[in-house]
């Protein structure tokens, strides 16, 4: 049998002066021609030796791929939809929180409306000349300091609309998070398109190879080899 490079033609030529020096009865050329011989056999195992080397390599490329496939499928795959589920409830939560406090905020700024047109109006209603009386005194002071407390509200009530919003910072780490894996996905699956394309050519070169030896050797004489090898014992 030959292997996947060499074919039997390769070895007729030195078959034939390694009969011919047998015949001639020269045992030192005879042995020099069979190291000969064997040294064909030998490059021969070598080139073998290296194609399973490559194969061997491609199969553990191959491996390691599928290793970091099966522990994104089973390990970060459902860590990213946990944490992109985390993302939507902090959204969610951010959400409601905001218009709770927006709600909260509606009737105090209504309150300040309110008391604004009905001291406004007293105001008004006085007649120029007229004297302040102390009640419109008393309620627009009043007015004042429902104001000021109402203010403090309003404050505490922005301050927590900024706090629901802080969940952003969090969230944005963890989509970036999710890129970057979305990217390593992207590349190991761009590595084993590669790899495929590269192993399917090599297919194919090596079916190209056989079918021209095959045709070769179909071309050859197969008696004159057969009586070569049997003077030779073989």
């Amino acid at each position: 049998m030959t292997d996947s490079n060499t074919s039997i033609d390769d070895y007729i030529p030195a078959l034939e002066r390694l009969l011919k020096t047998a015949r001639g009865g020269d045992e030192e050329r005879f042995l020099a021609q069979l190291d000969d011989l064997t040294s064909l056999r030998e490059r021969a195992m070598f080139q073998d030796i290296g194609r399973l080397t490559r194969q061997l390599h491609e199969s553990l490329t191959n491996f390691q791929l599928d290793s970091r496939v099966a522990s994104l499928a089973t390990s970060d795959f459902p860590d990213a939809r946990d944490r992109l589920d985390r993302v939507i409830e902090m959204t969610e939560q951010s959400a409601h929180r905001t218009m709770d406090l927006v709600e909260e905020a509606v009737p105090v700024v209504e309150q300040i409306l309110t008391g604004a047109d009905q001291v406004e109006s007293r105001w008004a209603a006085l007649d120029a000349g007229d004297q302040v009386n102390e009640a419109l005194v008393a309620r627009t002071r009043q007015f004042v300091g429902q104001v000021a407390d109402q203010a403090l509200t309003l404050r505490k009530t922005f301050s927590d609309v900024l706090i629901a919003q802080n969940f952003q910072d969090l969230s944005g780490q963890i989509i970036r998070d999710i890129i970057g894996l979305v990217k390593e996905v992207e590349d190991t699956l761009v590595n084993m398109i590669r790899i495929s394309g590269r192993s399917a050519d090599l297919v194919e070169q090596q079916a190209d190879a056989r079918r021209r030896r095959e045709d070769s050797d179909r071309a050859r004489n197969q008696d004159d080899v057969d009586d070569i090898l049997s003077s030779l014992g073989f």
